[in-house]
């Protein structure tokens, strides 16, 4: 974690008994103490370094705007946690997410992630209701990721309906917005991609080159059939999906 020294030097010879910290030493001492409370604590009260009160941190985050459109106080944080990562670490990938009937009276939730592909690390830094992520909105978010020092290189969706006019748009890859000669690869979310797999086929079965149309049926026979398990987690809920239940995922 890297703290200017002059602000360090300003608190150390400050006789006020509080100090005004901007919003970028705040992010920072908060990835600090994300990464350990006790290390944060010993560094604050027995090594004697100038660091924000937790009453700070917690002031700070209650204050953070959480408003429909792009979360600027989010990446404030990340430019602040950048400085700590290697370079693995910071390379990006970018999460088209469309929920439904989440809140009323909205029809859906749109959210875009940024989550590392090298290292385990996610954030939020858009949602809007009822919206649709177009190119324009896309490419800014790439910019200020970039600007912030992470590497953006793929972009993730998972075949909502707004999401898929968005992949035919900028099709499978295209140029890095910032201005980076370095392409961005669109990919498709592979669960998203079985459960629609599973959806075909339970509507319409599926046809091979031959001409055969795989059904359900022999399928269901093998469930009912007590002496015969071809897959013993198999059962009769992953082939009788009806309704809402065939846009989750987890039976796919």
């Amino acid at each position: 974690m890297e703290l200017k020294l002059r602000k360090q030097n300003e608190v150390l010879n400050s006789h006020k008994r509080q100090v005004w910290w901007e919003d970028g030493y705040i992010a920072a001492a908060i990835t600090l103490r994300s990464i350990s409370g006790e290390a944060y604590s010993y560094l604050r009260k027995k090594v004697g370094i100038p660091l924000p009160g937790l009453s700070t941190l917690r002031k700070w985050t209650r204050n953070v705007k959480c408003a429909p459109g792009v979360l600027e106080e989010v990446f404030t944080v990340l430019r602040a946690k950048s400085q700590t990562m290697t370079i693995f670490e910071r390379l990006t990938v970018l999460s088209l997410a469309n929920r439904r009937k989440i809140f009323r009276p909205c029809r859906n939730l749109q959210a875009i992630m940024a989550r590392g592909l090298a290292s385990k690390w996610k954030k939020p830094i858009f949602y809007d209701f009822d919206s649709k992520v177009i190119r324009d909105l896309l490419f800014r978010d790439i910019r200020k990721l970039e600007e912030r020092g992470f590497i953006v290189i793929a972009v993730v969706c998972d075949m909502g309906g707004s999401n898929q006019d968005l992949i035919s748009v900028v099709n499978v890859s295209f140029p890095n917005p910032s201005g980076v000669k370095r392409n961005e690869f669109v990919f498709a979310d592979v669960p998203h991609l079985i459960k629609l797999l599973r959806n075909n086929f339970l509507d319409y079965g599926i046809q091979l080159r031959s001409g055969t149309v795989i059904r359900k049926e022999p399928i269901s026979n093998i469930i009912e059939d007590k002496e015969l398990k071809l897959c013993p987690k198999l059962s009769d809920v992953h082939l009788n999906v009806k309704r809402s239940a065939k846009q989750k995922v987890k039976y796919a």
